[in-house]
C-alpha cells in the first residue's frame, strides 16, 4: 500500500511538473502573441503614414497639373501681349510692364516648385529608409517564429493568423511604396514640363 502511495505521489509530482512546464510555455507563447500584436499595430501605423503620404503626393500632382494649365494660359497671354505690342505702339509701356509682371510671377512659381521638388525627394528617401527597416524587422520576426516549438494549438493558430496578416500589411506597404515612386516620376515629369514652358516663355 505504501509503495502504491509512493508511486502515486511520484506520478502526481511528475504531472505537476509537466503542467508547470506547459504553463511556462503557454506564457512565453502568449507574450510572443502580444509582441506580434504590438508589431502589427506598428505596421498598421506605418501603413496609415504611407497612405497619408500617398494622398499628399496625389494633391501635389493635382497642384502641378493645375500649375501646368496656368502656365499654358500665361503663355497664351504673353503671345497675345506680344501681338498687341506689335500692332499698337502707343500701349507699349503698359503692356511691357504687364509682360514683366507675368514673367516675375512665373519665376516665383518656378522657384517654389523647385523647393517643393527638393522637399518631396527628401520625403521619398526617408520613406524608403523606413520601408527597409520594416522589411528587416519583419524578416527577423519570421526567423524567430520559425524557431518556436508551439505546444498549444490555439496559440499556434493565432500566431499563424498574425503571420498572414503581417504579410498582407507588408504587401500593402510595398504597394504604397510603389505608388509613391510613381508619384515621384509624375512630379518629375510635371516639373520638366514646367521648365520647358518657362523656356518657351523666355523665348517669347
Amino acid at each position: 500500500m505504501a509503495d502504491s502511495n509512493t508511486l502515486l505521489e511520484k506520478e502526481a509530482t511528475s504531472i505537476r511538473m509537466e503542467l508547470d512546464a506547459f504553463n511556462i510555455a503557454n506564457s512565453d507563447l502568449q507574450k510572443r502573441v502580444e509582441g506580434l500584436q504590438e508589431e502589427r499595430s506598428l505596421l498598421q501605423r506605418e501603413i496609415d503614414t504611407l497612405a497619408q503620404k500617398s494622398s499628399e503626393h496625389e494633391r501635389q500632382i493635382d497642384s502641378l497639373c493645375e500649375e501646368k494649365q496656368n502656365l499654358m494660359e500665361k503663355i497664351d497671354d504673353l503671345e497675345l501681349t506680344n501681338s498687341l505690342l506689335e500692332n499698337d505702339n502707343t500701349d507699349t509701356d503698359v503692356l511691357s510692364e504687364q509682360h514683366q509682371q507675368v514673367i516675375n510671377d512665373l519665376e516665383d512659381r518656378c522657384r517654389n516648385f523647385e523647393a517643393l521638388c527638393r522637399q518631396k525627394d527628401e520625403e521619398l528617401h526617408t520613406l524608403a529608409d523606413s520601408n527597409t527597416l520594416l522589411e528587416k524587422e519583419a524578416t527577423s520576426i519570421r526567423m524567430e517564429l520559425d524557431a518556436f516549438n508551439i505546444a498549444n494549438s490555439d496559440l499556434q493558430k493565432r500566431v499563424e493568423g498574425l503571420q498572414e496578416e503581417r504579410s498582407l500589411l507588408q504587401r500593402e506597404i510595398d504597394t504604397l511604396a510603389q505608388k509613391s515612386s510613381e508619384h515621384e516620376r509624375q512630379i518629375d515629369s510635371l516639373c520638366e514640363e514646367k521648365q520647358n514652358l518657362m523656356e518657351k516663355i523666355d523665348d517669347l
